[in-house]
């Protein structure tokens, strides 16, 4: 079973990450949210300064890469100090050069490196047609080969931050085929002509410069032989394993910012009288706090568990739509009561409870509907029946 005890060295991580995000982020919470915009360009330069200062950014690239090779469990455990605050996970992003950018032309590379240096450098994950959410024998988008270049041609929907991406990770099928096995995975400088993406208005706000849902049109669009990241076929399969450890962060996400809640109604509910007594004594108010608290630790355990089996090599994808599911839904509940604990105070823009409860109503679409995750955790089961605890 797993060690639930976690390493000292990542314990001081994620204590000096929490104490970053209450001292840095979260008084800059009020001031954004008042606007109604991203965080300022200068202002997120130099929060992403002070991270670099203290050894805080690429914590899960590989150690050969500057990385500190930090495995799913001990991500997850940084991602709940990371994402306390309303725009704190997207501020970890990775602005290096990934090792797979070396498929580009020398003069494309250039370009990036630069771009890096001054924490510019902006990727997107291409990967939903409007026709194919879940589905993926449903893509449309496809590409042929012409010489030693590949021609992709399709549309993307609900792509994050596809208008401020420098490079895309794009998911196309082979003209002709069909199911999952045509699918492949390349590389896109977004500044090649044929890519175009726009913004889509969407329920939520932006937290990050770089979060806004997009489409994305592939017109023609070329790339070099050279960024084909996957054999004949594959690309499917490196989806599900990239999406695992997005789904895990949700997961740690969806726990930090329930805790976020609970502890707000937690002293609301000691402070606010209603007929001569604290909210605090009613036992309708004992229940949800009750409640939210029992979740929270249910979905934190849950999360845990999922990363470390996926770093011990072992097939995690039962947990990984246990997680998905299990913490967006309880993160809707729990911010649910916290709104309703505070009355009407819950429903204004003072307080981040509102903007939290509305994007928990996104987490249950975006990353693969609920619906779906339920669908293929019954499959499993009624094909392979209940596994052993291990």
């Amino acid at each position: 079973m797993i060690d639930f005890e976690i390493p000292d060295e990542i314990r001081m991580v994620r204590d000096t990450v929490a104490r970053f995000v209450e001292e840095q982020l979260i008084p800059l919470e009020q001031e954004v949210e008042f606007i109604e915009e991203n965080i300022p360009a200068d202002t997120w330069r130099g929060l992403r300064t002070q991270l670099r200062e203290l050894g805080l950014l690429n914590l899960a690239r590989p150690v050969s890469e500057g990385g500190a090779g930090f495995g799913q469990r001990d991500m997850a455990v940084v991602h709940e100090a990371q994402a306390r605050s309303l725009f704190g996970g997207d501020l970890w992003r990775d602005s290096g050069v990934p090792e797979m950018l070396q498929r580009f032309p020398a003069a494309q590379l250039d370009k990036f490196a630069a771009k890096a240096e001054r924490d510019e450098l902006y990727s997107c994950f291409c990967l939903t047609d409007p026709t194919s959410g879940s589905d993926p024998s449903s893509m449309r988008t496809s590409f042929v080969r012409d010489g030693d270049r590949y021609i992709l041609n399709g549309r993307k929907i609900f792509i994050s931050g596809a208008h401020k991406a420098d490079y895309a990770i794009v998911y196309a099928r082979e003209a002709g085929t069909s199911g999952r096995e045509g699918i492949n995975t390349f590389l896109v400088d977004t500044a090649e002509p044929g890519f175009t993406a726009q913004v889509i208005p969407t329920m939520g706000r932006p937290s990050s410069v770089s979060s806004d849902a997009c489409e994305v049109l592939l017109e023609d669009c070329m790339t070099p032989e050279s960024c084909r990241l996957t054999d004949a076929g594959s690309g499917w399969g490196q989806a599900q394993n990239t999406l695992g450890g997005i789904r895990f962060a949700m997961g740690a996400r969806s726990v930090a910012l329930a805790s976020r809640c609970l502890e707000m109604a937690l002293d609301y509910s000691k402070q606010r009288s209603t007929f001569g007594e604290l909210i605090s004594n009613r036992q309708s108010v004992q229940n949800m706090l009750a409640d939210s608290y029992t979740e929270i630790n249910a979905t934190r355990l849950l999360t845990y568990y999922g990363a470390w089996k996926q770093d011990q090599g072992r097939d995690a994808r039962q947990e990984i739509s246990m997680v998905k599911i299990m913490a967006t839904e309880m993160l809707g509940k729990v911010a649910d009561r916290a709104i309703q604990i505070h009355g009407g105070m819950g429903l204004t823009k003072a307080l981040p409870l509102e903007h939290i409860y509305r994007n928990a109503r996104v987490d249950r679409i975006v990353d693969g509907p609920n619906e779906v995750h339920r669908w293929v955790i019954a499959r499993n089961l009624l094909r392979d029946g209940i596994p052993p605890v291990n």
